[in-house]
């Protein structure tokens, strides 16, 4: 030992230690001998001779992982614990008595030039330049413990058109064997390599991992070797390609906490340019921790620590982790691949590399990977979804395995889907007993083949009819195909009728972009249509002081979505001026382009008038096939024939999926979200007006909260439920959701006794797991549009979904000319009960049948019914007459009127009526007669 080593020890040992606070190995050791004034100590005293030889003594000179935190406390200059070590360590292993993980990987890099078994290190790229700009050296850790980090690094240096190249046969830098003491296997290494780098014909050395970094720059020349060439860590080369702007960032939304490597921020003072770099990507966050910088803390795996201490560098990485668990952090990003090992074990968050977040910034294969690695984490970071695997197609995520309930399956979902930057999801997870989907079996041959339609569209709701309607104002033949009897009838004829004011939806979404748009295009479609709307408002309210920070959050909001007419309502005074019958609050808000409607009669308005205008409906025609010719979609396929088309627009509700994948590959899961309702007498109705609700109620997951609302019609009604089930077709009450429902809005029937329930009901919703519409161009087919995953606000967005789908069949290749010939206008037929009595008078004159009152509790006339069954769009089910008359929706249900609606639907259909169905095939009302029955 040189006498300037033996007095920076010794002025280690007199100093006051403050540095054992800051040292990660006696933070778990917890002994003195471990500190770096202990280490010294035990140094100074072998050196003199005051301490005997032995193995136990030697191994406190291992404790260490090379940080160098103990500098940030040393009043000495030059004094680096790590380097006054070296000597002590190699008189170790020359004397027999170094710890034996050193001697075995000793052997380990005699044998293979590698710090791990080659079984361990996965293949660098095979990558030939003539004349290379840049080597890039990947090194035995990144090998081993991240290849992604080396594929990336390269991906980042190709897109910037960079000429780079790696050593054929990678080996070992030398760093491992330096710092465990083995002098002479460390150098034989050295010049190994350093003769490969040097016969590579590259100008600058590049590397990410700082362990290589600093034996490339310090040791080789102190060892006397040089490279001859500039030496740089992967930050530092691509801050300068972003110089010379040969890199373009896509945005990447993401919170991410950096962690420094110890040393690369403390020995290489390289730690403002991971940030800079990854500050210039769009929608990156950069968190930071309380230690960062050359203030960092360390991972646990310096100098190989990990290999010698596995348990105690295991406890220091747990400490680390629990550092950068701060605030949003979604993931820990860093530089070197022991740090990634470590962290990786250790936190609950994934670990990247520089290198995998610039990629996944650049490209979508490096965006894949990204996602891939993150989903993995969050889905894995839940004991009951581990057995759940994922793939990764350009943002589309698709998910398998089993799990034990369904609510698991939607969890799963959740966890890929509401992550930035996830395109779809598609969920093939299963539970116990899941019956497997049968793929109905395609025959065309001697099915009727219609006539080619520029636009075929599949489902007549909400949206399929009014971009039946919308078509219709241009030269296109259209058809529009429904699989039940009547237009309406799914999530379309059971919601709670509000048109939303995109207050309570996601910012920047595609539901806020659409919805704030339709609610808009409201006014004009109702006038031109002749559908009932009403602009209610909406009333929400607060009990309590300590909820004001949500009207606080809601002025916020509707400023951020851009919601006209939202108003703060200070106190009681301001909510009872919007409805007196609202008490005991303290504040709430009005938000006055809230509206209601009636939804099914809006269908009928909007696939009327479709009709009207040339488009073709056919009822009772579900969609069993696709035929797809070279990747291009050439006809719908129904039980009823074989529709040719060149554009699919696929509104199919909860069922959109499905009908995506009659087209080829899955492109998005719709996990079934059932609402349950219950409706009041409007006899005891007229306490409130519009939409009410009350924000004291906690909402649902993935729903707006519900409320309670007045309907067109006059009834309260109050929800929805929000529950996940897997049943498509589940349209069932439960006592469980009801008595919820009854208890959530109390305040608000306590006055009405328990017969003024006059029906619950329940609707399915079609939710995706991005919480999102998907509404775009199938990936797979061409001339194929999704337009799927409309759940609320669905119905307040049909309008603008018809115009953004239209805009997209454009760009799609879709020629548009205007149809001269389009009428905007249909009127409905005058609804008896609404009319004066002058009125009744004149309309019974007309035709003796308005004289006839078939549903008593709505006052539906037998002419109100005749002519719903010879409509535009004839009602030919009980259901059907009931959508467009109200008969049966009164207080008894049908208890009066049902027999005599099917008795006039038999006698104008000129059917039996036992062929009669309640809302089509499957349920026929009446089987035959009793005593045949019997």
């Amino acid at each position: 030992m040189g006498q300037e080593k033996l007095v920076q020890k010794i002025n280690c040992t007199i100093c006051p230690n403050m540095c054992r606070f800051d040292c990660p190995v006696t933070t778990v050791v917890k002994k003195e001998t471990v500190a770096p004034a202990g280490k010294m100590r035990l140094s100074v005293m072998l050196e003199k001779g005051m301490l005997e030889e032995n193995k136990e003594l030697y191994s406190y000179f291992y404790q260490c992982t090379g940080c160098r935190s103990c500098e940030h406390w040393c009043p000495f200059e030059n004094l680096i614990v790590p380097e006054l070590l070296l000597d002590v360590k190699a008189q170790a292993t020359e004397n027999g008595m170094a710890p034996k993980a050193v001697y075995n990987l000793d052997k380990q890099l005699k044998k293979t030039s590698t710090l791990y078994p080659p079984e361990q290190l996965a293949p660098l790229p095979q990558i030939k330049e003539a004349a290379p700009e840049v080597l890039f050296f990947a090194g035995c850790a990144y090998r081993s413990h991240n290849p992604g980090a080396i594929n990336a690094a390269i991906k980042v240096l190709k897109t910037a058109g960079v000429k780079v190249t790696l050593l054929e046969d990678e080996k070992c830098c030398g760093f491992p064997a330096s710092c465990l003491g083995l002098n002479t296997t460390s150098m034989e290494l050295a010049k190994q390599t350093a003769e490969k780098i040097k016969a590579s014909g590259a100008k600058i050395l590049v590397t990410s991992c700082p362990e290589c970094l600093q034996t490339f720059k310090t040791r080789y020349p102190e060892a006397g070797i040089e490279l001859a060439m500039e030496v740089l860590h992967f930050s530092e080369y691509i801050a300068r390609l972003l110089e010379k702007k040969l890199l373009v960032f896509n945005p990447l939304p993401a919170f991410m906490v950096y962690h420094d490597p110890c040393v690369l921020a403390r020995a290489e003072k390289i730690y403002q340019e991971p940030r800079e770099i990854l500050g210039q990507i769009p929608e990156f966050n950069l968190l930071e921790s309380s230690f960062s910088g050359e203030a960092t803390h360390c991972c646990g795996g310096g100098q190989v620590y990990d290999l010698i201490e596995p348990g105690n560098a295991l406890a220091i990485s747990r400490l680390r982790a629990e550092e950068l668990n701060v605030p949003n952090a979604q993931a820990i990003v860093t530089s070197c691949p022991f740090c990634e090992d470590m962290l990786g074990r250790s936190s609950v968050m994934p670990v990247f590399d520089l290198a995998e977040i610039i990629w996944a910034a650049l490209d979508d294969e490096g965006h894949d990977a990204f996602l891939r690695k993150t989903l993995t984490a969050r889905l894995h970071s839940n004991p009951e979804l581990q057995s759940v695997k994922l793939d990764v197609d350009r943002g589309l995520v698709t998910l398998r395995g089993k799990v034990a309930f369904w609510e698991q399956v939607v969890e799963a979902g959740h966890q890929a889907g509401l992550y930035p930057g996830v395109y779809s999801v598609v969920n093939q997870v299963t539970i116990p007993g899941q019956k497997k989907k049968k793929k109905p079996k395609i025959n065309t041959k001697g099915k009727h083949q219609y006539p080619p339609a520029d636009v075929v569209i599949i489902g007549a709701g909400i949206v399929g009819a009014s971009l039946a309607r919308e078509l219709s104002r241009y030269k296109l033949d259209i058809v529009l195909l429904e699989k039940e009897a009547d237009v309406a009838c799914g999530t379309s004829k059971a919601n709670n009728a509000m048109v939303h004011p995109a207050l309570f939806v996601e910012p920047g979404s595609l539901k806020h972009k659409l919805n704030l748009r339709g609610n808009e295009l409201y006014t004009k479609a109702a006038e031109e249509l002749d559908f009932p709307l009403q602009r209610t408002g909406l009333l929400g309210f607060i009990r309590d002081e300590k909820q004001r920070s949500l009207l606080k959050a809601i002025k916020a909001v509707a400023a951020i979505n851009q919601v006209p007419g939202v108003e703060i309502l200070d106190d009681e005074a301001a909510v009872c001026s919007k409805n007196p019958n609202v008490k005991g609050t303290v504040g709430g808000f009005f938000a006055s382009t809230s509206a209601m409607t009636c939804p099914y009669k809006a269908v009928v308005a909007y696939a009327e008038n479709a009709v009207l205008n040339g488009v073709k409906l056919y009822l009772d025609s579900p969609v069993i096939g696709m035929e797809v010719v070279n990747e291009q979609v050439k006809a719908v396929i129904t039980e009823q024939g074989v529709f040719p088309a060149r554009f699919v627009l696929n509104a199919a509700g909860v069922y959109a999926d499905e009908i995506a994948e009659l087209a080829g590959a899955p492109e998005f899961t719709i996990h079934p979200r059932k609402g349950e309702h219950i409706l009041f007498d409007r006899k005891y109705s007229n306490i409130l007006t519009g939409c009410n609700a009350d924000l004291s109620q906690p909402p649902d997951a993935h729903t707006k909260g519900g409320g309670v609302v007045l309907t067109i019609d006059g009834n309260l009604m109050i929800g929805p439920t929000a529950v996940e089930t897997p049943d498509k077709e589940d349209h069932s009450c439960t006592s469980e959701g009801l008595n919820k429902m009854l208890s959530k809005f109390a305040p608000f029937i306590a006055h009405m006794p328990k017969d003024s329930i006059i029906a619950y009901f329940a609707g399915v919703r079609a939710a995706t797991y991005t919480e999102d519409f998907h509404i775009k161009p199938s990936r797979f087919v061409k001339g194929l549009i999704n337009v799927g995953g409309i759940q609320s606000p669905g119905l307040a967005s049909a309008p603008a979904i018809a115009e953004y789908v239209i805009h997209m069949l454009a760009q799609e290749g879709l020629a548009l000319e205007e149809n001269p010939n389009f009428n905007p206008i249909r009127r409905s037929f005058p609804v008896f009960r609404e009319q004066t009595k002058e009125g009744k008078q004149k309309l019974i004159a007309q035709d003796r049948r308005y004289g006839n009152i078939i549903c008593r509790c709505e006052m539906v006339t037998e002419a109100e019914i005749v002519r719903a069954i010879h409509g535009i769009i004839p009602a030919t089910t009980v259901d059907a007459v009931k959508r467009r008359t109200r008969a049966g929706m009164g207080r008894c249900q049908s208890g009066f009127c049902l027999p005599r609606v099917a008795k006039i639907l038999s006698r104008e259909l000129r059917v039996p009526i036992e062929q009669i169905t309640k809302d089509g095939e499957g349920s026929n009302l009446i089987i035959g007669e009793t005593r045949g029955v019997m």
